[in-house]
């Protein structure tokens, strides 16, 4: 493992109205009085665990290395399942093991992982707030460096991670490349899971493409957002490097009559 450093971070599916959060950081803090706690965010769809992989992928990096991240997107609380503690770029990954580290593994690799183990000093945990009981009872106790990690995890192979792929590749064809929407945030833009890598090794002539959504012409990719007017629908790279769809002071989604199944094309003409 890393060096262990005080930062915690929390990601749920908790929301802010309930108690649930607000116990975590007592809990933590109960261990460790020095813990520096962040919020990511409470506001994952509850136990969608592709979008909480999403969240992971696009923010953990941006944390400094031995900063402790516990991931409570838990559909399976209280069943067998394990509960990890992985080593990711240099940084620390509570998590469930069902499928919410796909996204971090897939862009990033792992470096070690272990699973906890409850039976050895957690006494009857509940059955629905492992968050309370095991994930922050952990977090505090890596947070503080002390205690040997051996009394209370297991080293264990990465092959025996779930880690579904959550997102459809895009395809190349001749001269276009076809993808679609991987999410839609909270400003109705339209991420798709075209990134600016797989574009670049496709294309190398920016100025002869033009970007479609089902059978709209968005016309070329733009550099930022007020390129375009005030209400036009306009194509850009956003900030993690994937093609975004938006509406200039509006939002995409609204604007555009989603089916579902929508397709994004990038043409060569």
């Amino acid at each position: 493992m890393t060096e262990i450093k005080e930062l915690i971070i929390l990601v749920t599916d908790f929301g802010t109205k309930d108690a649930y959060v607000s116990i975590m950081k007592g809990v933590i803090l109960s261990f460790n009085k020095n813990a520096h706690i962040i919020d990511g965010t409470h506001e994952i769809f509850p136990q969608n665990i592709k979008e909480a992989s999403d969240f992971l992928a696009e923010s953990v990096c941006f944390y400094p290395k031995g900063s402790i991240h516990v991931v409570v997107v838990d559909p399976g609380v209280g069943t067998k399942r394990n509960i990890l503690v992985v080593s990711i770029g240099g940084r620390i990954v509570i998590a469930p093991d069902n499928g919410v580290l796909s996204g971090l593994v897939y862009k990033y690799g792992i470096d070690s992982a272990y699973k906890i183990k409850t039976e050895d000093w957690c006494v009857e945990p509940s059955d629905t707030f492992h968050g309370r009981d095991i994930f922050a009872p952990v977090a505090a106790k890596l947070s503080k460096g002390e205690e040997p990690m051996d009394n209370f995890l297991e080293k264990i192979l990465v092959s025996d991670i779930y880690l579904p792929k959550f997102i459809d590749e895009p395809v190349f064809e001749k001269d276009k490349i076809i993808g679609n929407i991987s999410k839609i945030d909270r400003f109705g833009n339209l991420i798709s899971n075209i990134s600016r890598n797989f574009f670049l090794n496709c294309f190398n002539d920016c100025d002869k493409l033009e970007v479609y959504i089902n059978s709209i012409n968005i016309g070329r990719i733009k550099k930022t957002y007020m390129l375009s007017k005030p209400g036009d629908l306009t194509a850009l790279w956003n900030s993690s490097g994937m093609l975004e769809i938006a509406v200039v002071n509006s939002s995409a989604e609204k604007e555009i009559n989603l089916s579902g199944d929508d397709a994004i094309y990038i043409y060569k003409r």
